[in-house]
């Protein structure tokens, strides 16, 4: 999740409508699997999930991944969440109760017949990948044969792992729309959302990069100290 208001203030390295050809092409995408699941797919496949039906959940994340191959020759990483760390068993409760108000709000909505995609949003939101959904998407994708490295687990939380990996080079951007990314790595090039119809994508590119030995540590307030003045001037309350 990150903190929501933190994006607002990266103005100077976001690009709305960056050329995929030019941020992705011939590069290794690392993947916050959870984020891009509940983004792009889980609206859509809300009901088939109620019944634990994961096909078109599955088809949906390999054909994304495929068309990233195909078009772009983009190798595509898949990291899921792992253990959730003890500090955030707070927030887990929390986000437990939101989901079962959604879930009320979903059902209700269902029931008196609205199946718009508003409704379909709220229930995707009610509902947390299960352990049994994430095994069928790592099938899936390992399956179709199109990522060089298969889908893993990271020790703990996803985005942790990415901003690792990114810092030592061993992929060249990740998607993800939680903004603790820039905690591991404040100079990694972030992709929020892709757009294939338009070619482009939501993205954070940052003018820096940073080698491993000279990356900050964790909880270093973002590494602000390596960023740019105009962006840190305007979350010096963070």
């Amino acid at each position: 999740m990150g903190i929501n208001e933190f994006w607002k203030h990266l103005k100077p390295i976001h690009h709305a409508n960056a050329p995929l050809s030019e941020v992705l092409k011939d590069k290794r995408l690392g993947v916050d699997a959870q984020a891009l699941i509940h983004q792009k797919f889980m609206h859509f496949c809300a009901e088939e999930l109620l019944h634990k039906n994961t096909k078109k959940m599955c088809t949906s994340l390999v054909g994304w991944i495929r068309k990233l191959r195909d078009q772009y020759n983009c190798d595509v990483v898949l990291v899921f969440d792992g253990h959730e760390p003890a500090v955030k068993d707070k927030e887990m409760i929390r986000r437990r109760a939101r989901r079962s108000r959604n879930e009320q709000v979903a059902r209700e909505l269902v029931k008196a017949g609205d199946t718009s995609e508003l409704a379909g949003k709220i229930y995707s939101q009610a509902m947390s990948l299960e352990d049994s959904f994430i095994a069928d998407c790592v099938a899936a994708v390992k399956r179709s044969g199109l990522c060089e490295i298969d889908p893993f687990y990271a020790p703990y939380e996803g985005e942790a792992q990415l901003g690792y990996m990114s810092r030592v080079g061993e992929i060249h951007a990740v998607y993800t729309g939680d903004s603790d990314i820039f905690l591991f790595n404040p100079s990694v090039q972030v992709i929020r959302d892709i757009d294939f119809k338009k070619k482009s994508c939501d993205a954070y590119l940052p003018p820096l990069r940073l080698d491993v030995n000279n990356g900050p540590r964790f909880g270093d307030r973002a590494g602000l100290q390596h960023w740019p003045k105009e962006i840190t001037n305007g979350i010096e309350s963070y």
